[in-house]
């Protein structure tokens, strides 16, 4: 059994590379330089190390050896070292991938540098230990301390700046351990410190939120002598917004250093020497996630994600100027650095959702390429008869499988989509479409044939409907609909509500079946586990002893070769499908490496049926033997899979958040 593509209506990407292989979130991503040449290296919550060739976007090799999930990579000294979970930080050879040492009872590493030397700080039981990565030696412990530390020469001696645990800026003489002073304000809660110099002065800088300010302030002290030199105001520049201070850094910038200060929602430049503010970046639409400096033209720039957005925007700190935007995927990226390769400058971010590194070309912006699809973030694909339809954010479009024309556009905010139903009112096709509160929780029917929205059958629902059934009581076709807590019954023909039944608190429905020939509700209670509830008669129905304990929320519920069928994932990412009459198990899918399945179908290509399941953030779909549980094909998306339905004759069509693609199965 084999794919290959049809058509496809999917924005094009715009990484040059999409690094995959870790099963869980990836935390942390950094540059590392070996045999005379820049590769990555990434951390994940799967335990592993993984080393990559952004050029190529090939796997190197993975580092095993922690126990538990790793926190943290950094590169220093031509070496790599890595923090977990198990309280350990280890040293690799990124070149053959050996490890040199374990420091256990370690927790985080920061490269700092001392005196000319490369370090790494560690926090331990006793504090924060400055250590060699070549040696392993340790130079000092300072007691208090916070793990990341920056060195500055003053008065003779070189002082270690930290944030003190519970409390302001500290410093320590790098000599003895002891620590000089400490800051603790009243009202104060440190977020972020560094040392920034300012002519020939060094000064400690230090954010935190103050009970009077809302936004927080920046201080900055004499290093030697802990005394208040200057305070910034960390004022909102967006009326009605909150915007607290998160971090400080260090700016180099045409021959001196400045003061960044990262808030919420706002990236700012200051002159540390006068406290003035000389530039401010807004975050377009929302909060800012990561930040790194890179070097585009030989001039700094800065690149900052947002949290639950899909951009990382490009801006000129010496200018205010906003560059570019680098579109991404659904989600949002947990940390960037900024590497040299090819002599080009290029960023590599932590996609921890999507278990993913990924690289861009920051210098190619500029607008979006073309393509004939969705504009904006598709949620769901669905069968339509001989046709088929996808819905997205504010558009849905009817199209033709076989051969990717698009038949119809209905525009409209359609966001929140959760269920699509064919049903025939008086000989005549009908869609509807169920819609969360995002949409006023509202049922949408539409005439397939020429688009137009027919009617809406509109009621304030608390978490809007998730699930539609339509059926015939006493000759008339009517449409079930089913939120959290209620049943409600229309009338679509003529828009009227027909009944309303409170179905309990906490019911996640898992989808439409047939039993005996009649359509059916499956939910799931938190309480009572599975439960089954028929529109025709307005009664529930009980599941099989014992089938609704342990039963997963996310379920799904389907028909396969007239039974009606359950599935659930658990926690590995395995599939189990259980008969839903009888309670006994029919197969488990083992393969799928996330947590969630977006859906699961029955497909026929040529003279076989398969299960058909898409793997959300694992951006694969699979076609598995029901008899056998076996995998009879994978096909990689390359995205992250919203949802996936048989089309047509051998036809596959997998939803994308951007855009659709269609693939042909065949078999032989």
């Amino acid at each position: 059994m084999f794919f290959e593509t049809a058509w496809t209506s999917v924005a094009p990407r715009t990484e040059l590379a999409i690094l995959e292989g870790h099963t869980d979130r990836v935390r942390d991503v950094c540059p590392v330089e070996a045999a005379g040449r820049t590769l990555l290296a990434s951390a994940g919550a799967d335990a592993t190390v993984r080393i990559w060739d952004p050029a190529g976007g090939e796997p190197v090799r993975t580092l095993h050896g922690h126990t538990g999930g790793v926190t943290a990579v950094c590169s220093t000294a031509g070496l790599l070292i890595s923090a977990g979970d198990d309280r350990t930080v280890r040293v690799w050879d990124p070149g053959t991938g050996r490890q040199l040492r374990v420091m256990a009872g370690y927790r985080g590493a920061s490269p700092v540098e001392v005196e000319g030397r490369a370090m790494v700080a560690s926090t331990t039981e006793d504090g924060t230990a400055l250590w060699d990565p070549v040696t392993g030696q340790v130079r000092q412990v300072f007691r208090g301390a916070g793990a990341e530390l920056s060195a500055v020469r003053a008065d003779g001696r070189t002082l270690v700046v930290a944030r003190a645990e519970g409390a302001g800026p500290g410093v320590w003489d790098l000599a003895t351990g002891e620590r000089c002073w400490q800051q603790r304000p009243d009202a104060h809660t440190s977020t972020g410190v560094c040392a920034v110099t300012t002519g020939r002065r060094v000064l400690v800088a230090g954010a935190g939120y103050d009970k009077e300010l809302e936004g927080g302030r920046i201080r900055l002290w004499d290093p030697v002598t802990g005394r208040l030199v200057r305070t910034i105001e960390f004022e909102p520049l967006v009326e009605g917004v909150l915007d607290r201070v998160r971090g400080v850094r260090p700016l180099d910038l045409d021959g001196r250093q400045l003061l960044l200060g990262i808030g919420q929602k706002t990236v700012r430049v200051f002159d540390p020497a006068t406290g003035a503010r000389l530039r401010a970046f807004v975050v377009p639409s929302d909060w800012v996630e990561s930040l790194c400096v890179l070097s585009l033209d030989g001039r700094p720039a800065l690149a900052v994600s947002e949290r639950y957005r899909d951009t990382i925007w490009l801006w000129d700190p010496a200018t205010g100027r906003q560059l570019t935007g680098v579109p991404c995927e659904k989600g949002w990226i947990d940390t960037l650095c900024a590497f040299e390769s090819g002599g080009r400058t290029l960023l590599a971010g932590a996609d921890g959702l999507g278990r993913t590194v990924r690289v861009w070309d920051p210098t190619a912006g500029g607008p979006p390429a073309r393509h004939d699809g969705h504009p904006d973030e598709v949620l769901g694909v669905w069968p339509v008869g001989d046709r088929m339809i996808s819905i997205a954010a504010a558009t849905a479009r009817i199209w033709d499988p076989a051969t990717g024309e698009r038949l119809r556009t209905i525009r409209g905010s359609l966001f929140g989509i959760a269920d699509v139903a064919e049903l025939t009112v008086d000989g005549r096709p009908l869609l509807a479409g169920a819609f969360s509160t995002y949409d006023a929780g509202c049922i949408r029917l539409w005439d397939p044939a020429t688009g137009r929205q027919v009617r809406r059958l509109q009621r304030r629902w608390e978490e809007g409907p998730t699930v539609l059934c339509p059926f015939t009581r006493d000759g008339r076709v009517l449409l079930a609909a089913g939120d959290e807590s209620d049943v409600r019954v229309w009338d679509p023909g003529t828009g009227r509500l027909e009944q309303e039944t409170p179905c309990g608190e906490d019911v996640s429905w898992l989808g439409r079946v047939l039993v005996e020939g009649r359509p059916v509700l499956v939910g799931h209670h938190r309480e009572h586990g599975l439960r089954i509830w028929d529109p025709a008669a307005a009664a529930w129905q009980p599941a099989p002893d014992g089938l609704g304990s342990g039963f997963a929320d996310g379920g799904h519920a389907f028909v396969l070769e007239g039974r009606p069928l359950v599935a659930d994932t658990d926690r590995h990412g395995t599939v189990h499908v259980r008969d839903l009459l009888t309670g006994e198990t029919r197969c488990v899918l083992r393969g799928h490496t996330g947590q969630e399945i977006t859906g699961i179908r029955v497909m026929t290509v040529g003279t076989r049926t398969l299960l058909v399941t898409s793997g959300g953030t694992d951006r694969t779909v699979r076609l598995w033997d029901p008899d056998s549980g076996q995998c009879a094909l994978t096909v990689p998306v390359h995205h992250e899979v919203v949802g996936s339905a048989p089309v047509g004759d051998g036809l596959l069509a997998v939803a994308a958040p951007s855009g659709v693609l269609v693939y042909r199965i065949r078999t032989g």
